[in-house]
């Protein structure tokens, strides 16, 4: 899915405003406009009650918030039609369970629980135990190397 410039813009703004480099140099500046406006002097270019600090910050909230939830919009759409494939996936799996239950259900009305035929239950068993002990012992060598076992 390709994006537009007026999303890129609003992904990018959202990114910019919604990060704490961003708080912290405008409240340095917020900070730095009162104390120069609040000195005694006549350099003042917003004395209190600091009308044109009031007017930046309303236009910059009137145009950030619409972008911001541009951006947030956009997102949703995104995180809606990854659940919906999570969703498909989920249930393709919720199919292929339920066959493999039916199957082992049908063997087991057989009277055969393994599905395995006459002699080789034995040899099954025990190529399992070998399967499971040659797991252990590598859990264990990893476990010895300071390597996660799983």
């Amino acid at each position: 899915m390709e994006i537009t410039y007026g999303q890129r813009i609003a992904d990018t703004v959202a990114k910019v405003v919604g990060s704490w480099r961003f708080v912290i140099i405008q409240s340095t500046i917020l900070i730095l406009w009162l104390l120069w406006n609040s000195r005694t002097g006549q350099a003042k270019f917003d004395p209190y009650p600091y009308i044109l600090l009031n007017l930046v910050l309303s236009f910059q909230a009137a145009y950030t918030a619409p972008l911001i939830m541009m951006s947030q919009n956009r997102q949703a759409e995104i995180d809606r039609k990854v659940l919906f494939g999570d969703f498909e996936v989920d249930q393709k799996a919720h199919i292929l369970i339920t066959e493999i239950h039916r199957k082992i259900h049908e063997r087991s009305d057989n009277g055969n629980e393994t599905g395995i035929q006459g002699g080789d239950e034995e040899r099954y068993r025990l190529r399992q135990e070998e399967g499971d002990q040659a797991e252990l012992s590598s859990r264990q060598e990893a476990r010895r190397q300071g390597q996660s076992p799983l």
